[in-house]
């Protein structure tokens, strides 16, 4: 149940604390949160003789390559169009 949380409380307080490099800090944590929910929290989730096993096919999934492409595109400086820019800030402050 923590990790619906992380885009209610954790983003934006790291986007208001870090603004020049605050979307970096969220992708690397959003890459720890993905770790963790796919790898302890399927174990914690999976019913008990079955115990899930590390599977690298389970870990990537669309959030986690989202992240490192974001990480990507900040740390080679390549930005979003400036429409597109536009709107994502549109609808992420509201």
């Amino acid at each position: 149940m923590i990790y619906g949380n992380v885009g209610f409380l954790g983003i934006p307080l790291l986007s208001a604390a870090f603004p020049e490099r605050g979307g970096l800090y969220i992708a690397l944590f959003s890459i720890m949160d993905q770790l963790v929910l796919w790898t302890y929290g399927m174990y914690l989730t999976t019913p008990g003789e079955k115990k899930a096993a590390f599977s690298l096919k389970k870990f990537f999934n669309p959030a986690l390559c989202a992240i490192v492409l974001a990480i990507v595109l900040i740390l080679a400086g390549i930005g979003l169009p400036n429409v597109l820019e536009t709107s994502l800030l549109t609808v992420g402050r509201a």
